[in-house]
């Protein structure tokens, strides 16, 4: 933590396919090093064997994690917002802020997300940019890189080393 956060790749492990209800679902936001890391590829690797690396790469990075009882309490539509402006509360943030999300999601959520990054960023919502789309953590390498440390999270990492990890977040459940 301690760089300025300007581009923000946002995914998520293990939503989906959790059969397990105890295990949470674990959200993380990369903040990119340079506008390279936003540039769109036509088929980047997901990795799912050897991530290790990711540990080495000087990105910055937060974390929640995302349980049953949080399913319960949050509105469907408020999800993404609670949990992005959770990711992005005490980071250092641009005066301009674009976040790159995997997965398509609904104009109300993507407007609920927006005004909830201005109120917790101080940013103007017109500096709030949010871009989403289908595949976005094969095609670009913030939301690439996203994807793989929530997977290096989910199961390379115990839950009481998540508890303890200083890149984790709390969930901002006052805005629900």
């Amino acid at each position: 933590m301690g760089k300025v956060w300007r581009y923000v790749g946002f995914d998520e492990s293990n939503r989906g396919f959790n059969n397990y209800l105890d295990i949470p679902e674990i959200w993380v936001a990369v903040a990119a090093l340079k506008v390279d890391e936003t540039i769109v590829y036509q088929n980047l690797q997901k990795f799912r064997s050897s991530i290790d690396f990711i540990e080495d790469k000087p990105n910055d990075y937060a974390f929640l994690l995302f349980s049953r009882s949080d399913k319960l309490i949050i509105p469907k539509e408020k999800k993404l917002g609670i949990i992005l402006a959770s990711l992005l509360n005490h980071e250092q943030i641009n005066n301009i802020l674009d976040v790159y999300i995997d997965g398509i999601w609904e104009s109300n959520e993507k407007e609920f997300t927006q005004e909830i990054i201005s109120d917790v960023t101080k940013l103007t919502k017109e500096n709030v940019k949010i871009l989403d789309g289908k595949g976005l953590d094969s095609k670009i390498k913030i939301v690439n890189y996203a994807d793989i440390r929530a997977y290096w999270l989910f199961s390379k990492k115990s839950l009481e080393e998540l508890s303890n990890n200083n890149h984790r977040k709390e969930l901002l459940r006052d805005y629900a």
